[in-house]
């Protein structure tokens, strides 16, 4: 699914148009994507993405990465925070 979304970002911007998105951090960089680890989250199927899978989604769907980093995504039902990624692409010129 994730592929689909970053090429259909790449086939509607404009060269050099940003793509900017937060996803659910997956803290295991040796997994792309798993079922997010907090119970909580979970319960409404909710996926954590690696920072390593972002990086080769965006290279291989025509992007450059200007930033990548760790935020808090959101807060849980307990005022917890969750982490996640903020990630900031470039589509690149053809």
């Amino acid at each position: 699914m994730v592929p689909a979304v970053f090429k259909a970002a790449a086939a509607s911007l404009r060269e050099n148009g940003l793509f900017v998105f937060t996803l659910f951090a997956n803290q295991a960089d040796d997994c792309d994507f798993a079922v997010a680890s907090r119970d909580k989250l979970a319960q409404s199927g909710c996926y954590a993405h690696s920072a390593s899978y972002i990086e080769r989604l965006a290279r291989d769907c025509g992007f450059s990465v200007l930033e990548l980093k760790q935020v808090v995504h959101e807060q849980d039902q307990d005022g917890n925070p969750v982490p996640g990624l903020l990630a900031v692409l470039r589509r690149e010129t053809t």
